[in-house]
């Protein structure tokens, strides 16, 4: 114990393995953490409460919580372990799983059957998914835990953090207890707020095999492919934005102009 700094209680063994190798991946300083089980949410904050006797030593949790927000999930999550404000609580929404669909493009290097790669196809963000866990073993093919966390040996983190607060809020909470700074995700936010936005309009306006955007090369991109590219924070999904935003910026000072020149 004389190396390390954190203790990170989870819920169970699974939980144990797929932090580790997400955060070894991520190149977190692994010999100065601990992850612990706690074998249940109800035993989690008994370990908690125990911690602070340990001096020198910071402590954490880190709960599977289903919520709208991450914000939700963690206030909900301290009344429901009778936790202070002051405990450190971190919250995967709604479980750890979802986490391997975070950059889906990983979790489909991952997948070997077309019946696993057709059910990727339909995933949606990570804290949507209703139950990651038995997507995992669906389309990992009922493989253990051990195989199937090799997805976050590939995982880009800037595109994963984009497209889950709960990991990015983890991640960025890490960094904080840690005093490091390996996750990039300060330019992430405003990516993700126009993700939102825009992949929610389009798909309530615009049918799913229209056109509705073509590449400099000529390449014409359906609405359905855009919604796809915009939830992973692509490039392209960027540039769309971007120019939806500009478009709709010069449609407000063209109205803002034309209002003042009838006011004259």
């Amino acid at each position: 114990m004389d190396d390390v700094k954190l203790l990170l209680y989870v819920e169970n063994e699974s939980d144990v393995f797929l932090v580790e190798r997400l955060l070894k991946v991520a190149h977190y300083p692994l010999e100065h953490i601990k992850i612990l089980p706690s074998n249940g949410k109800k035993n989690l904050a008994h370990f908690m409460k125990s911690s602070w006797k340990l001096e020198g030593v910071k402590y954490a949790a880190l709960l599977n919580f289903d919520a709208h927000t991450v914000f939700e999930a963690i206030e909900q999550s301290k009344k429901y372990l009778g936790l202070p404000e002051t405990e450190i609580l971190f919250c995967a929404v709604p479980t750890i799983e979802a986490w391997l669909f975070a950059d889906i493009e990983a979790a489909k290097r991952n997948v070997y059957s077309e019946h696993g790669h057709k059910l990727l196809n339909r995933v949606s963000l990570p804290e949507e998914i209703p139950h990651p866990r038995r997507l995992a073993y669906s389309v990992f093919g009922q493989q253990k835990v051990e195989q199937y966390a090799a997805v976050f040996d590939t995982v880009d983190l800037e595109i994963a953090t984009s497209r889950s607060p709960s990991l990015k809020n983890f991640l960025e909470g890490m960094n904080k207890l840690l005093d490091i700074n390996n996750i990039p995700t300060t330019q992430v936010y405003s990516r993700t707020i126009n993700r939102d936005i825009f992949s929610n309009l389009l798909s309530e306006v615009s049918p799913v095999n229209a056109v509705i955007y073509r590449t400099v090369e000529g390449t014409s991109i359906t609405a359905e492919q855009m919604l796809r590219v915009l939830r992973e924070g692509s490039p392209m999904g960027q540039q769309y934005a971007a120019d939806i935003l500009r478009a709709a910026r010069d449609f407000l000072a063209q109205k803002a102009q034309h209002e003042q020149q009838l006011g004259m």
